[in-house]
C-alpha cells in the first residue's frame, strides 16, 4: 500500500513537471520560427539544414529539454500504472512495457537529433535515407505510446468526472496522434492533448495518493 501511494505521489508530480517542460519546449520552439515543427517529423533535408545552421543553439536546448521530458513522462506513466494496478496488474505491467519502449525510442530519436545539431557526420545526417530512418524511429515511438495509453485507458478505474475525463483523453490521444502521422497539421492537436493528459493524469494520480493518505 505504501509503495503504491509513493508511486502515485511521484507519478502525479512527474506528470505536472512533464507538462511544464512541454510548455518550455513549445516556447523554445517558437524562438526557432515556423520551421521548428519540422523537427517533430523531419521530411525536408533543406529545411532541416537551414534550421540547424540558423538556430543550432535553440535546437540543442530543445533536445536537452526533450530528454528531461522523457524522464518526467516516464514517471507520469508509472503513476498511471499505479492507478490501473488495483483493477489489473498484468494490464498495468504490459502498458508499462510499451511506455518504457516509448521512452527508449524517444531517447534514440533525440540522440539522432543531437548528432545532427552537433554536425557529426556532416551531410550524411541530412540525406533522404537518414531522415527516413529518423521518421521510422519517430513513428515507432508514437505507436508504442498509443498502445500504452490505450491499455491504460482500458484498465483505469473510473469513479468520477476526472477519471472519466482522463480515460476519454487517453483514447482520444491514441486516435488523434495516429492521424497526425498522415496529416502534420494534426500534430499541434496531438501536443495539446499530450499536455492535457499530463496535467489531468498527474492530478488524478496525486489526488489518489492523498486519498490513500487519508485512509491510513
Amino acid at each position: 500500500m505504501a509503495e503504491r501511494q509513493h508511486i502515485l505521489r511521484w507519478g502525479g508530480a512527474c506528470g505536472l513537471l512533464a507538462a511544464l517542460i512541454l510548455t518550455a519546449m513549445m516556447v523554445v520552439g517558437l524562438a526557432a520560427g515556423p520551421n521548428s515543427t519540422e523537427m517533430l517529423q523531419p521530411t525536408d533535408p533543406a529545411k532541416i539544414s537551414d534550421l540547424l545552421s540558423g538556430y543550432g543553439s535553440v535546437v540543442k536546448a530543445s533536445i536537452v529539454l526533450d530528454d528531461l521530458f522523457v524522464l518526467a513522462y516516464t514517471g507520469a506513466f508509472l503513476g498511471l500504472a499505479a492507478l490501473v494496478w488495483p483493477r489489473s496488474r498484468w494490464l498495468a505491467g504490459i502498458a508499462m512495457v510499451f511506455a518504457l519502449a516509448t521512452a527508449v525510442l524517444d531517447f534514440a530519436e533525440n540522440a539522432r537529433l543531437m548528432t545532427m545539431a552537433l554536425g557529426i557526420g556532416s551531410e550524411a545526417n541530412l540525406t533522404g535515407s537518414a531522415l527516413r530512418e529518423f521518421n521510422i524511429i519517430t513513428q515507432l515511438k508514437y505507436a508504442a505510446s498509443h498502445l500504452a495509453v490505450f491499455l491504460f485507458g482500458v484498465g483505469l478505474v473510473r469513479r468520477d468526472l476526472l477519471s472519466w475525463t482522463v480515460t476519454a483523453f487517453l483514447f482520444t490521444f491514441a486516435v488523434v496522434s495516429t492521424i497526425a502521422f498522415a496529416y502534420s497539421a494534426v500534430g499541434l492537436v496531438r501536443i495539446l492533448l499530450m499536455w492535457l493528459l499530463l496535467v489531468l493524469g498527474g492530478w488524478l494520480a496525486w489526488r489518489e495518493s492523498k486519498t490513500m493518505e487519508g485512509e491510513h
